[in-house]
């Protein structure tokens, strides 16, 4: 019953993070930039090296990594409790969710598709389920030593 309640959390999770990425998915180029332009504006006086049009696009690619890095966490964890924890199914589901994301983005005005935002979230979707893994890893070593 603890297994069963475990992986409707990380399946509620995941959902969640899925649903906030069609969110910020479905702003339009203006909104988007907005957006971002205020993180901008908060970081650039502690990140004076840069430019603020490099430091926007550090953010966005930032942002897409880590949202996709939680949600292959949450995604790998659904499947862990569900008894089925393949890395590789998790994987594919996130990788698939950015190409849907992606496809979504082409229809929002000023928006597009970037192959290369598939391939930095299905990265970040990666580090986050490796992450996972090290984590269990860890724990598993710590406790046959215990």
């Amino acid at each position: 019953m603890r297994q069963k309640k475990a992986c409707m959390c990380w399946s509620m999770a995941a959902l969640a993070i899925m649903a906030l990425i069609f969110f910020f998915s479905s702003d339009t180029a203006s909104a988007s930039d907005a957006k971002s332009g205020v993180f901008v504006d908060l970081l650039l006086p502690f990140a004076a090296w840069l430019d603020a049009d490099m430091l926007s696009f550090l953010i966005r690619k930032g942002a897409h990594f880590s949202i996709y890095a939680l949600l292959g966490i949450c995604v790998y964890m659904a499947l862990f409790h569900a008894g089925k924890a393949k890395a590789a199914a998790a994987w594919i589901i996130c990788a698939l969710y950015a190409c849907s994301d992606e496809l979504h983005q082409m229809m929002v005005m000023g928006r597009s598709a970037q192959l290369s935002d598939v391939a930095l979230d299905s990265l970040g979707a990666l580090c986050g389920i490796l992450f996972c893994l090290w984590i269990i890893a860890w724990k598993r070593k710590r406790d046959r030593r215990a």
